[in-house]
């Protein structure tokens, strides 16, 4: 255990050591900002964490301005919009608790009181804002209710917000971009999940109030976070996300490419890039080459840039290249593509380093000087952000690796769904369900994927029964924030389908030990009932072992230790250990776990994926679970009774029994003891041992996918027993970097059954 020496907050040392030991405080900023652009100078918004509510505030700025604090109150607040009119008021609004659309105009340190311009009685959320040249403004915010979604419109010329509009449609609806084109009409454009994929749909709003749609979509793709944007002569232009699912040696990915299109008459008119149909592919860090490291920026945000000679420009992040890099905030480059003869230009490098660049894509911009916006550097203020100057005729060609370094790279589909196998146990059935409880998405400071990407990969792709998302509490240079933890409880409860697929949320406490191996000792905590409260490592109730555990005490929580090394903690979760994940064989990579139990600590076995890489169910971790129904309860019951086993990410059947008694169980000096194993591979078995103690104590028979077999431990140990069933088979686990790992890897490892002495 860690005493708990006070320490402060952490800014100043080498990034390595920022990551270990940040201390306690700070201001952080998330990696999303909104920026508006203006004649005179660029302003921008983004909802931080305030160290000393451990909430939200929201923060204004303008360029040689300091921060700007909207928000009287800390609170949880989703991220906030920004838009500006030549007449220099500025306008930010922002969702508050998930319910009130708040709105407030000034410039500098003048701003009107805020103001709630409209409220719901389910879920509000993700706000966007435009205005136009005689200063009316537009807002689009997506609006849930009984888990069905919406798109308002409201306006304000000069005066009172009316709701001009509402679209109401089946499916998922986020990401709205909004702009005002050259004849004042409103167009908005959004994603919309629907038939088990992304499509963008656009409508335009006209002056009259009529409401037109058209839909961006591709039945083998998904095309999301649509982007629009005006050009200099008033002609509205669209780019969006354009993913397919690929595979190599195993390992399952995005293929992202970025499509950009022009709408004229209700037509969309795309414009290919130099190498085919794509204005841009994303591969470069996005899609591994050897490795894959995390990223602080946004590889996945292009933007469409127009500037006053004509010209549009396509502008995108990239990370430099896959090499580890702890220094991440500096680790970036902003790429762009120009439009010649109807076709995109070879990337050309806009600035090298820092990251998360934004850039006002409803504005046009001069030809001499796009101004945007960088993170170069994390600051004790949150304000993280910086004004940058590119000059689109003045820059070099990027240097970029050749498109056949991805060769290999092949196109598959989602995951085939098998049977569901049931068995008898004390009378009841109970029935397989397969899920991953470890995934991390753009909350996180290096992660990719919006979290509703990650639930409906892992429900309609992988096809697993349940998936968790735990993002990192803080890891430099990013806090989780509290608006941010509330955005995915909401979409909990809006994809929260009993009986077809479950969602859970929670957050990865990322502590690590002050010792001379910076040791970890995470946990990654999943919410069950109404619990919702983050507890970071910022803080002082997360800042050590201690410390955590008090805070923790009465949570409602599931708390999985996971990595190589870690030490329990007496938590109330702490019913099971993340065994394996999409980084490494854990219980084979050291023996902590095995010592742990052997010093009598009780748990059970899962895995989680850990992923990175927006692929939860494929990132090489799968948790089983028998239960008795696909419900919050059920599979709660049955993780906290250690029914469970852990799979690099294989669907096979285990059933492991001790005289009748499953895994996760406990007997008192049973006179003879009979072990029972069933499997059930999608593959040929290799081998599968009987595991005493920590050695290997029985090998089975073993001849094709399927076995069924006892094994009678007739010279047991004195004194207490644990036993468990590990199941390898023929496929071979090949070793990957980093948080790259075969989709389906071939072992399997039963929760242990104890033999009390």
């Amino acid at each position: 255990m860690q005493d708990d020496t006070p320490f402060v907050h952490n800014v100043s040392e080498p990034a390595v050591r920022r990551y270990h030991r940040p201390g306690v405080g700070g201001h952080y900023a998330p990696r999303f900002v909104d920026v508006a652009a203006t004649r005179s100078g660029l302003h921008w918004t983004w909802h931080g964490y305030d160290a000393r509510t451990t909430l939200d505030h929201v923060y204004v700025q303008s360029a040689g301005e300091p921060p700007f604090q909207l928000t009287g109150e800390s609170g949880r607040y989703d991220r906030p919009a920004i838009s500006a009119s030549d007449t220099e008021t500025t306008h930010v609004v922002w969702v508050a608790e998930g319910r009130d659309l708040v709105h407030r105009s000034g410039h500098g340190e003048t701003w009107n009181a805020p103001s709630a311009i409209e409220s719901a009685n389910g879920w509000l959320r993700e706000p966007a804002l435009a205005c136009d040249v005689n200063g009316t403004v537009a807002c689009a915010v997506v609006a849930t209710h009984r888990q069905r979604d919406a798109l308002w419109i409201l306006r304000s010329d000069h005066g009172a917000w009316q709701r001009v509009t509402s679209i109401d449609q089946d499916g998922l609806i986020s990401r709205p971009s909004l702009i005002f084109d050259g004849e004042g009409s409103i167009w908005a454009a959004y994603d919309r999940y629907v038939d088990h994929r992304y499509r963008v749909e656009v409508c335009r709003l006209d002056s009259g109030g009529s409401v037109t749609t058209s839909a961006f979509d591709d039945p083998q793709r998904n095309r999301l976070s649509g982007r629009l944007t005006v050009d200099a002569a008033g002609t509205v232009w669209m780019s969006c996300l354009s993913e397919s699912l690929v595979e190599r040696d195993g390992v399952v990915n995005r293929a992202t490419a970025v499509r950009a299109a022009r709408l004229e008459d209700g037509e969309q008119i795309n414009t290919p890039g130099p190498d085919g149909p794509d204005a841009a592919l994303l591969h470069h860090g996005l899609l591994p080459i050897k490795r894959y490291f995390g990223y602080a920026g946004l590889r996945r945000n292009p933007r469409l840039v127009a500037t006053d000679d004509g010209a549009m420009h396509l502008c995108w992040e990239a990370q430099r290249d896959e090499r580890e890099t702890w220094d991440n905030v500096w680790n970036g480059r902003l790429l762009a593509s120009n439009l010649k003869d109807g076709r995109w230009s070879q990337p050309r490098l806009w600035h090298d380093g820092g990251c998360c660049f934004a850039v006002d894509h409803r504005f046009v911009h001069p030809s001499d000087r796009v101004t945007l916006l960088v993170k170069a550097a994390h600051r004790e203020d949150g304000a993280d952000f910086r004004p940058l100057r590119v000059i689109p005729t003045s820059v070099a060609p990027a240097d970029l690796p050749p498109q056949s370094s991805w060769k290999g790279w092949i196109p598959t589909g989602p995951i085939h769904r098998p049977t569901r196998p049931t068995v008898r146990d004390n009378g009841r059935d109970l029935k397989l369900y397969f899920g991953d409880l470890h995934s991390h998405c753009v909350f996180s400071p290096d992660a990719e994927g919006h979290p509703d990407e990650l639930y409906h990969f892992a429900r309609d792709i992988a096809r697993i029964d349940f998936a968790g998302i735990t993002d990192n509490d803080f890891y430099p240079d990013k806090a989780l924030l509290a608006g941010e933890s509330l955005h995915q409880r909401r979409l909990v409860e809006r994809l929260d389908d009993p009986g077809r697929f479950l969602p859970f949320c929670g957050y990865e406490w990322t502590f690590h030990r002050d010792d001379d191996d910076q040791s970890y000792n995470h946990r990654s905590i999943i919410f069950l009932g109404d619990e919702h409260r983050i507890v970071r490592r910022i803080e002082a109730g997360g800042a050590t072992e201690q410390a955590f555990r008090r805070s923790v005490r009465d949570a409602q929580i599931l708390a999985q230790a996971h990595h190589a090394q870690w030490a329990l903690l007496g938590l109330a979760g702490e019913n099971n250990v993340e065994v394996t994940s999409g980084w490494a064989v854990n219980i084979e990579r050291s023996t902590t776990v095995h010592d742990a139990l052997s010093s009598g600590h009780r748990f059970g076995f899962i895995a989680g994926g850990d992923s990175h890489r927006a692929v939860p169910g494929l990132s090489g971790a799968l948790v089983a679970v028998w239960a008795t129904e696909l419900t919050r309860a059920a599979i709660t019951e049955a993780l906290q009774r250690r029914r469970c086993y852990a799979t690099t990410g294989g669907r096979v059947l285990i059933d492991f029994r001790l005289n009748g008694t499953m895994m996760g169980g406990v007997l008192s000096h049973p006179a003879d003891r009979r072990l029972a194993v069933r499997v059930e591979a999608e593959r040929e078995l290799e081998r599968v041992n009987v595991v005493r103690n920590g050695a290997a104590v029985h090998e089975f028979d073993t001849s094709g996918p399927m076995l069924e077999d006892e094994w009678i431990d007739d010279d047991p140990p004195p004194g207490a027993c644990w036993y468990y069933i590990r199941v390898e088979d023929e496929t071979p686990y090949r070793e990957h970097p980093h948080n790259i790992c075969q989709a389906a890897g071939p072992l399997a490892w039963s929760s242990p059954i104890w033999v009390e002495a």
